[in-house]
């Protein structure tokens, strides 16, 4: 079974305010290209380009971003197992977006809150994990997960002052560890 558990729909995100021109052209055009392959997916659902919904701010060094939520009833099989299918799916988007933009544009699609959830899990079990470190002098090495997970974790634990964090491993078994400060 690929579907994720039924839980509540997260609570619907603003609009994007954007009055950039750069950035309204590229989420029109993002917007158009998920709209289209939902379309040739026969998926019924909403697309809005949304400001960013991360806790995570965006680098200045970053490239131009749009972020785009995708809603609707029983959307699980774009999301898959942990995510599987919507990085999937984030990856052809990008794809088909960046063959018609000038402009080199990072597409980040959520589908029903999961991408936001899962930053607020990480964010926790982050912590958790670091406390556990902590406590305990001894390094714990997380599950492998992608790389933007990875990245949520290194981020949340950064300033933390009493941990270290890094990262090993090859491809889809690439894991965080984080180690005691004082290792």
């Amino acid at each position: 079974n690929t579907t994720t558990p039924t839980r509540l729909p997260a609570p619907p995100r603003q609009p994007s305010q954007a009055n950039d021109p750069r950035v309204i052209a590229a989420e029109a055009l993002a917007k158009t290209v998920v709209k289209e392959l939902l379309e040739m997916m026969l998926v019924s659902a909403d697309v809005t380009a949304v400001d960013n919904p991360s806790i995570m701010p965006l680098d200045s060094d970053d490239p131009l971003t749009v972020f785009i939520d995708i809603t609707g009833r029983d959307l699980g099989m774009l999301i898959g197992r942990r995510g599987e299918h919507l990085g999937q799916l984030q990856y052809v988007v990008n794809l088909l977006t960046n063959r018609r933009s000038e402009d080199w544009v990072r597409v980040i699609v959520d589908v029903e809150g999961y991408r936001s959830q899962r930053e607020e899990s990480l964010i926790g079990l982050a912590e958790r994990v670091a406390g556990q470190v902590s406590r305990n002098h001894r390094s714990i090495s997380l599950e492998p997960m992608p790389p933007n997970e990875r990245r949520i974790v290194h981020m949340t634990l950064r300033e933390m002052g009493t941990v270290r964090t890094e990262s090993s491993g090859e491809g889809d078994m690439r894991r965080v560890t984080i180690y005691p400060l004082d290792a």
